[in-house]
């Protein structure tokens, strides 16, 4: 009975794989497994690798964002001192024109002076001029008054010597005889 429930379960053994072809296709199972493994290592190596890859990205991304932040900063800095030295110089510039301009009012106002100075001497020089041209006209006219005057007094007292020259007659009154 025992056998017969097995020949119940009849096996073909023409019909099995011989033991080669077991171990081949277990070599190819064992293979497509190896193959399987080695995909989901290399899936899992590549999913790493980007993380990874992200993670250092993204550390870039920072490093690079506090770099060009750092950059940024120093480019306002520089821009600061850029418009700070402008702002200097043109400080200095308008400085300078000031003290010049003030030198200039100080030489035009020295000048003035200068000229108001020698003006004045002119005018005095002038007046003076004028003063002595007045007092040799006033010195002149009396000169010439004087002598006019001494002519005349010369001419009055030689008329008056001429009268006494001349012997003196007496004059009676004309008597009318009748």
């Amino acid at each position: 009975a025992s056998h017969g429930a097995m020949a119940g379960t009849n096996i073909d053994h023409s019909k099995l794989p011989g033991v080669k072809e077991v171990c081949r296709d277990f070599a190819v199972l064992e293979d497509h497994t190896l193959a399987y493994s080695l995909q989901e290592q290399e899936i899992e190596n590549h999913l790493a690798s980007n993380v990874q890859r992200t993670r250092l990205v993204q550390h870039d991304l920072l490093v690079a964002k506090k770099l060009q932040e750092e950059e940024d900063l120093k480019a306002r800095v520089q821009i600061q001192k850029l418009h700070k030295d402008l702002e200097d110089q043109d400080s200095e510039i308008a400085q300078e024109i000031q003290e010049k301009l003030v030198i200039e009012a100080q030489e035009r106002l020295r000048q003035e002076e200068k000229d108001e100075d020698i003006a004045r001497k002119l005018q005095e020089k002038e007046r003076k001029r004028r003063a002595k041209q007045h007092t040799e006209r006033q010195d002149h006219e009396r000169f010439e008054d004087d002598c006019y005057q001494e002519s005349r007094d010369c001419s009055k007292g030689r008329h008056k010597e001429y009268e006494h020259d001349r012997p003196h007659r007496h004059r009676t009154p004309k008597r009318h005889h009748k």
